[in-house]
């Protein structure tokens, strides 16, 4: 058995234990593996394992090992670039890190373009979509950190009800970064992230990376991006 699949593998029983804690159930929780930084043949070793999706934040990486990547459902999780957003709405299946009405409608007008044009192959979100929107997270930044990226707390409504009306992209959920420094704040973060998208009525929250995690899941995350924890010796 590889590192990978071991790692894996005790990831999915500790996630059991932590869901037996608090009352939760582990089929409920979608495991997001980040995979910058690593091989296709890594990369592979954890879908030949199980995992059934993976999370990118650099397209062009993502572009130079997409060919050896086995088939699963690819997730960005990056800052996005303007000039980059019609080959992230064609490579990906979801994004998870609009941060900002300006992204939004860039994406969305990207689509739009991308609508009128012969697109073969289509991107999978495309296919088995009948209204042809890309599902999206909107990012929150409830540590209301000045270098992270995401709506604050107070413009979020009005951010949802501007991006629900663009005829292209479909909010699925919220996503949102605790401080890893510090628990208490990130028990608070993520339990904000949970009421948020209970008052908004999206059924996804992304919350939760390699040593955050558990404290996600006891908020009610719904995905969790883990990366180091899934590739360490």
């Amino acid at each position: 058995m590889s590192n990978s699949s071991q790692n894996l593998a005790a990831f999915k029983t500790e996630l059991a234990a932590v869901c037996r804690s608090c009352g939760r159930n582990p089929a409920e929780i979608s495991l997001v593996a980040i995979t910058k930084n690593r091989s296709p043949a890594e990369i592979n070793a954890l879908l030949q394992s199980g995992v059934k999706i993976i999370g990118e934040n650099r397209l062009q990486e993502f572009l130079a090992k997409k060919a050896e990547i086995a088939e699963c459902e690819k997730h960005f999780v990056g800052r996005i670039q303007s000039n980059k957003a019609r080959e992230i709405a064609l490579e990906f299946d979801v994004i998870e890190s609009v941060a900002s009405l300006k992204v939004a409608r860039i994406l969305n007008e990207a689509i739009a373009k991308l609508s009128s044009e012969t697109v073969n192959p289509p991107p999978r979100w495309w296919v088995n979509s009948a209204t042809k929107k890309l599902p999206i997270f909107l990012q929150v930044n409830l540590a209301r950190e000045s270098q992270k990226d995401g709506f604050l707390e107070e413009d979020l409504g009005d951010a949802v009800k501007v991006i629900s009306a663009l005829p292209n992209l479909k909010i699925v959920g919220l996503m949102t970064i605790g401080l890893a420094e510090d628990e208490i704040r990130t028990r608070e973060i993520f339990k904000k992230g949970k009421a948020l998208c209970e008052k908004f009525r999206l059924a996804q929250f992304s919350a939760g990376m390699s040593d955050d995690w558990q404290l996600a899941v006891a908020a009610g995350a719904t995905n969790l991006r883990i990366g180091r924890k899934l590739f360490e010796n």
